[in-house]
């Protein structure tokens, strides 16, 4: 059954120009769906006599001679579009600036957009880990496929419902509804990902490899940092990580730096690798020996057991808090 049904979602993306600080949509794309299925879509450029900026045309290729020459009358374009979205759920990445919009040009027909409204970017933001959340970094991340053709509205309005449809799939049990959905995306609280300066070296690929990690929180909640690091089978240390990773729990933190010795680990190629935490929830969590409970870790969860599938061996292990010293002290370095 779909997560909530019988509602109706339109999700959509515009393109726009500016204009002595006035906001002019240019382009239209637009997906309804009910169900898990599309009902229809919507897609519209619009007559623009005004000019383009330099910015906007680099951006999305729309050119003035496009907009002249194909552009469909601007108002009754609109007036289709308000109907196609009565009713509806709105969704778009970063929706407040799309709404912003929307609301201007419905505003000079004499119309209001009251709309119920979701934001894809500010929901990623609780559900997937990245150093940035825009819409084609986030496609990739999670493994869609992104066009060569970007930021025109009909391909980045596809791509967010693809987003949204993933994002749906990792929400919370506990939310069952719109208004659910709408309040839980408000306690946005990003969490930054391990900055991979250069690709990781590592000499002999088969022989099996040590990691070490740890995480530390200044406050529980509060900055938090992270330290991890890799060593071979005679104890050299062959990679060392540290990052401040933004605010959140011991527990948060201990994730990420889980999360970033496996994917420093990947990237190098090995392919055998023993990891040593001193995280008894973390280690036991990883091993299935405890349930993930905690909303917060579930997602960090899930991306740390798909990375250690990538590894021809893996295995995790608790250490005592005096035995983790290296990886330790970097995570408090970088708080």
């Amino acid at each position: 059954m779909f997560r909530f049904p019988d509602i109706d979602f339109v999700i959509f993306d515009l393109e726009w120009s500016v204009w002595e600080n006035q906001n002019y949509i240019l382009e239209i794309g637009a997906i309804k769906k009910r169900n898990g299925l599309i009902l229809d879509k919507f897609y519209k450029l619009l007559k623009y006599n005004l000019p383009i900026s330099e910015k906007v045309t680099e951006l999305t290729g729309i050119t003035n001679f496009e907009i002249l020459d194909k552009g469909e009358d601007r108002e009754k374009s609109i007036l289709q579009f308000l109907l196609f979205i009565e009713g509806a759920v709105l969704v778009s990445h970063d929706v407040q600036n799309d709404l912003r919009v929307l609301k201007s040009e419905a505003y000079r027909l004499g119309l209001e957009v009251d709309n119920f409204s979701i934001c894809t970017l500010k929901l990623s933001q609780k559900v997937y880990l990245l150093n940035k959340y825009n819409l084609y970094n986030l496609a990739e991340k999670i493994e869609l496929d992104v066009p060569e053709k970007i930021h025109r509205a009909n391909i980045d309005a596809h791509l967010t419902c693809q987003i949204f449809n993933k994002i749906i799939d990792e929400l919370p049990d506990n939310i069952i509804n719109i208004k659910d959905m709408k309040n839980w995306n408000t306690g946005e609280k990003k969490l930054f990902e391990y900055k991979i300066k250069t690709k990781p070296e590592f000499d002999n690929l088969d022989s099996i490899y040590r990691g070490f990690f740890d995480g530390a929180s200044s406050g529980n909640p509060g900055k938090m940092g992270i330290g991890f690091a890799i060593i071979d089978e005679v104890s050299n240390i062959k990679y060392a990580g540290s990052q401040h990773i933004g605010n959140g729990t011991n527990n948060e933190a201990e994730y990420v730096a889980l999360i970033s010795l496996l994917k420093v680990a990947n990237l190098g190629g090995i392919k055998n690798l023993k990891v040593f935490g001193d995280s008894q929830l973390v280690v036991k969590q990883i091993k299935g020996e405890w349930q993930v409970k905690a909303e917060n870790l579930k997602p960090l969860f899930r991306e740390a057991r798909e990375l250690t599938k990538k590894f021809k061996s893996f295995s995790i292990d608790w250490i005592r808090r005096e035995e983790n010293t290296l990886a330790d002290d970097l995570s408090k370095k970088s708080i």
